[in-house]
């Protein structure tokens, strides 16, 4: 067994355990905490508040410890705990386009060439927006663990097609979001393109995103249908999947699905209605990609 000292009071343990879920090794994280006080009298009313995220993966799912710490009272400082905790729930599968208990899209067909892994992760039991920013912070963080040289972008597509006059072709795609409340936070290479018809102008964007991006992307995803996180190496193949264009629906864009599978990147769309009791994220990709990013 080894330790990891993260702070003086408090101390992190793992072990080698199998996962009943995915039949693979995984770790398990066990924080051990301790309450500790101590006197500031330079200091008489500070405070402060710091969030700390762990992460448990058990047999049975993947539990997110968020810890928040608060140090408050005048003279004698104490440091409190509040624990939230999260189930994740994994599932896996090696082909998506056969029966399986992650997603269907077998009736929408697929290219025969096409062979595609799907993995689920659900958190049932808190607000909408806490468990997807839950599952957003695991799988961003899965990534710059598993897939170091990757980036992760945010898709966003007009809902439908728009009318092309001069107002919709100033706002644009990210400003039209922006106008309506919608704006991802710390990302950067932002871009859009046009694509008009008879029927009008629809805009397709994408944004590079950083950890501090996730809790203005959960909300966007809430909020837009037309929306997938890509994880993929080099700004070219991105730029070749979103000219690609896609809808926001799965069985309606498997030309996307298709290409993403292709370049060796992971497409991953929110899971969930408003109704649903599990709330998260489906990710899609090459059935060993996705294998070795879940393991």
């Amino acid at each position: 067994m080894q330790v990891l000292l993260m702070r003086p009071n408090v101390r992190l343990e793992y072990l080698q355990v199998s996962n009943l879920v995915g039949l693979c090794p995984m770790r398990i994280y066990v924080a051990i905490h301790n309450l500790v006080e101590f006197t500031n009298l330079r200091c008489p009313h500070l405070a402060v508040e710091l969030g700390r995220y762990a992460y448990v993966m058990t047999p049975g799912g993947i539990i997110m410890v968020q810890e928040t710490l608060k140090t408050v009272a005048p003279i004698l400082m104490t440091q409190q705990r509040i624990i939230t905790i999260m189930t994740i729930k994994l599932s896996f599968s090696e082909n998506i386009l056969d029966i399986n208990d992650v997603i269907n899209v077998r009736s929408y067909g697929a290219p025969g060439s096409c062979e595609l892994g799907g993995a689920t992760w659900l958190e049932a039991g808190v607000a909408p927006y806490d468990s997807l920013l839950a599952v957003l912070r695991f799988i961003y963080r899965l990534v710059q663990r598993k897939l170091p040289r990757h980036r992760m972008w945010v898709l966003i597509a007009s809902p439908a097609w728009q009318p092309d006059t001069r107002i919709t072709r100033y706002h644009k795609l990210w400003g039209a979001l922006k106008a309506r409340g919608i704006e991802i936070s710390h990302a950067c290479e932002a871009s859009e393109y046009v694509v008009a018809s008879n029927e009008g102008v629809k805009f397709f964007g994408s944004i590079c995103i950083s950890e501090l991006s996730l809790p203005s992307v959960a909300k966007a995803l809430l909020a837009e249908k037309s929306a997938y996180i890509l994880s993929c190496s080099g700004q070219s193949t991105m730029e070749q999947l979103v000219e690609t264009g896609w809808r926001g629906e799965l069985g309606h864009d498997m030309a996307l699905i298709e290409s993403v599978t292709k370049s060796d990147s992971l497409l991953f769309k929110v899971l969930g209605e408003f109704d649903d009791r599990e709330r998260g994220l489906v990710g899609i990709g090459k059935p060993n990609l996705l294998r070795d990013f879940c393991n």
